[in-house]
């Protein structure tokens, strides 16, 4: 009888055993947002550590970047194009977050430059006279490219990069020193600010700083126009601090909690598992999405607002889906 019971039984449990809901029945956060997904453990090995993800867009075509561990335990950073196909795959770029657009339209991590039409290779030192080693991004401008970092709690604007990637005048060397804190009344603090990521959206010419206070645990995210990043540039700042110039907000988060900058508000990662979208004139939460299980999921927005990326770091697959607020 148990015989014939087990028997009875079997093509149940090779049923069960071939659907892939029955060993995981969750769906992915913004299942109903999907276009397109694929599978990336042909690329990455453990992803649970350290996994950096940011959107490149130079008005014409934008790339997801995957900064994360490959099979054998190197780092590696990936760049997929808007149909999640392998543009770039490259070990040894670590700046993801600091990642840019330049003059050109085209990409610059660390001090590799990649084209702005196929991420192909194209200069492995894209510096004539590099600025200094310290965490930097740039904004593309009419003048040229502006590097900008953030050195001893103070925004540095400069060099100013032409579109040959030489500087761009006699004057171009000059790099402005710009308080970043919000002014002698306001009581947060002058120093404890890092840069901790940069985000351009061509379409408005803008860039949104991601900066980190470590002296009052807050994110500051200030939009830097690309004429005032030019005017930082030339010395023709006209206040003491970048914040009397440039929107800003201010954010209670945690130093590693991801922030996105877009047209459409900037989006924080809460670590409840909470997308939290705000805006950026009034700094007001404007909506909110519960994804859940955040910690087994790297997510990142598009500078325009449109399109969000997540990966499952589980199961190794990347999804793209339009953005829901």
């Amino acid at each position: 009888m148990a015989t014939v019971r087990a028997l009875l039984l079997l093509p149940l449990l090779l049923l069960l055993g071939a659907c892939d809901l029955f060993y995981d029945p969750a769906a992915p956060p913004f299942d109903d947002r999907i276009v397109l997904m694929r599978t990336v453990d042909d690329i990455f090995g453990d992803l649970h550590s350290d996994v950096e993800m940011t959107v490149l867009d130079n008005g014409s075509r934008h790339f997801l970047l995957v900064h994360g561990r490959d099979r054998h335990g190197e780092e590696r950073t990936v760049a997929f194009d808007s149909r999640l196909r392998v543009r770039m795959n490259r070990p040894h770029l670590w700046e993801v977050r600091h990642a840019y657009v330049d003059v050109n339209g085209d990409f610059v991590i660390d001090q590799t430059l990649f084209s702005g039409t196929d991420f192909s290779l194209l200069s492995d030192n894209v510096y004539s006279d590099p600025p200094p080693n310290f965490p930097a991004g740039g904004i593309a401008t009419a003048a040229g490219t502006v590097i900008v970092r953030v050195e001893n709690s103070v925004l540095r604007a400069g060099p100013l990069y032409g579109d040959d990637w030489n500087f761009s005048d006699i004057d171009s060397e000059y790099v402005e020193d710009i308080d970043v804190h919000p002014g002698p009344v306001d009581p947060d603090p002058l120093n404890g600010f890092e840069l901790r990521a940069a985000q351009h959206d061509s379409g408005r010419g803008r860039s949104g700083l991601v900066l980190w206070n470590s002296e009052i645990s807050r994110t500051f995210v200030i939009e830097i126009s690309a004429q005032l990043a030019v005017d930082m540039q030339a010395g023709d700042f006209a206040g003491s601090h970048v914040t009397d110039e440039a929107p800003y907000l201010v954010l209670s988060a945690n130093k590693d909690s991801p922030v996105f900058y877009t047209r459409r508000g900037v989006v924080l990662l809460h670590d409840s598992g909470q997308h939290r979208v705000y805006k950026m004139d009034s700094g007001r939460r404007s909506a909110s999405y519960d994804a859940g299980r955040s910690g087994e999921f790297a997510f990142a927005y598009s500078p325009d607002g449109d399109w969000l990326y997540w990966i499952d770091l589980s199961r190794r697959t990347l999804y793209k889906g339009r953005t829901w607020w």
